[in-house]
C-alpha cells in the first residue's frame, strides 16, 4: 500500500489556479521547445494544450509562455520567467505535498 495525492492551487474562494495538467504542459514546451510537440505527446489537440495555456494565463495574469513565429527551429516556443517561476514552485510544492502524505502514511497506517 502506498498513499498518492493530488495537489493545486486554489484562491481564497476556492477557484482553481493551477494545476498538475498545466504544469505538464508547461513541463513539455520547456522540454520540447514546441506546442504542437506536447500536443502530440500527451495525445491533445493544438486548440487544445493552446486553450489550456491561455486560460492559465488568464487566471494568473501572467504570461507563462513565448512563441515565436516562423523561422527555422523546431523550439519555437519557451517559458517566460513567471512560467519558469510557476512551473518550479508548483513541482516543489508538489514534492513536499507528496514527501509529507507518504511521510504520514507510513508513520500512522503502513502497519495495516
Amino acid at each position: 500500500m502506498k498513499v498518492d495525492s493530488k495537489v493545486w492551487i486554489e484562491d481564497e474562494e476556492g477557484n482553481y489556479l493551477f494545476g498538475y495538467g498545466i504544469a505538464a504542459i508547461l513541463e513539455g514546451i520547456e522540454r520540447l521547445g514546441s506546442i504542437s510537440a506536447v500536443a502530440a505527446e500527451r495525445q491533445r489537440s493544438y486548440r487544445y494544450v493552446w486553450g489550456r495555456i491561455r486560460k492559465a494565463e488568464e487566471i494568473l495574469g501572467a504570461r507563462l509562455v513565448e512563441t515565436t513565429l516562423g523561422g527555422q527551429s523546431q523550439r519555437r516556443s519557451r517559458l517566460t520567467p513567471q512560467g519558469k517561476r510557476w512551473l518550479k514552485g508548483f513541482l516543489a510544492v508538489r514534492a513536499a505535498v507528496k514527501k509529507a502524505a507518504a511521510t504520514y502514511f507510513d508513520r500512522h497506517l503502513a502497519d495495516f
